[in-house]
């Protein structure tokens, strides 16, 4: 997403959004646990929720 070349995120929906909202993914270090200075701000224009049964 950072350079522009991943246009789709799918998530588990685990949580509510909706169009506009803004999506914030920050970076994991699962060595130390603990997030990394990496962080991403992306408004979400288009939701889409699949069920999956």
């Amino acid at each position: 997403m950072k350079t522009g070349k991943k246009n789709v995120e799918l998530r588990l929906a685990d949580f509510k959004i909706k169009a506009g909202d803004i999506l914030v993914l920050k970076e994991w270090n699962p060595k130390k646990k603990t997030y990394t200075t990496l962080e991403l701000r992306n408004t979400k224009n288009i939701v889409k929720i699949l069920k999956i049964v």
